[in-house]
């Protein structure tokens, strides 16, 4: 059976639903701390920790506020996973990051474009993202200080703290990723698509004019270029 040829944008496709997956898993964790952070559910044992379904079904009013803002967060955090998921692959299959072109060069094309459906759809859809991702940040602020003080209060022993601090630290990168990518669109007048799948300076800065690309022959071990 003949293998598939890999061209550049299937890599990056395929990049992308395999941190899309990732993300879901860290997100999960970060958002359900009511639930996944160990906790103390004895008065008399400092050291026997809650089930899941402790931390589910036998809680107080104020575990129940905090457990509903985990599933809201979740699901702001669900909501941008899709929406970067669509952004992402939709400037994989109309734009390209170009290496020797200037990191402003797509100002520039779109005001010589006759077809303005990449600029009018951009520009929309960035404005509804930042506010997306401000909201997503503005959550998990709330989330973190809510889950913190149930934490506080069943605290268990230093795990509690440990992987309170490891869940945390999972979407923080993320988050630096996604907010600094809604804020950069437009700078000064100047349209900047940053990726926000890398932790480098990815800026989608031109618009893709044909389907020539470098794909991996899996057979034979050789890197050609076609017209996908």
């Amino acid at each position: 059976m003949e293998i598939p040829l890999l061209t550049e944008k299937r890599l990056q496709i395929l990049r992308v639903i395999a941190y899309s997956i990732i993300y879901i898993y860290k997100f999960t964790l970060a958002s359900m701390l009511a639930i996944f952070v160990p906790q103390n559910c004895s008065n008399i044992d400092s050291n026997t920790p809650c089930s899941l379904s402790d931390n589910i079904f036998n809680i107080t009013l104020y575990n129940k506020v905090v457990l509903i803002f985990n599933f809201i967060t979740l699901s702001i955090f669900s909501v941008t996973v899709v929406v970067e998921f669509y952004r992402e692959i939709y400037c994989i299959n109309y734009l390209v990051i170009e290496t020797d072109k200037p990191w402003n060069n797509l100002s520039k094309e779109f005001k010589n474009m006759s077809d303005y459906n990449i600029k009018l759809f951009l520009t929309k859809f960035e404005y509804y993202y930042y506010i997306l991702v401000n909201t997503l940040i503005l959550a998990n602020i709330i989330n973190i200080s809510l889950s913190f003080f149930l934490l506080y209060f069943y605290y268990l022993n230093y795990t509690t703290f440990i992987v309170f601090l490891t869940y945390i630290t999972l979407i923080f990168d993320k988050l630096v990723i996604s907010w600094y990518a809604s804020q950069l669109f437009n700078d000064n007048g100047n349209f900047i698509v940053q990726s926000c799948y890398t932790y480098t300076w990815s800026i989608f800065n031109s618009k893709r004019v044909d389907e020539t690309s470098y794909v991996i022959d899996l057979q034979n071990i050789e890197i050609k270029e076609i017209n996908a």
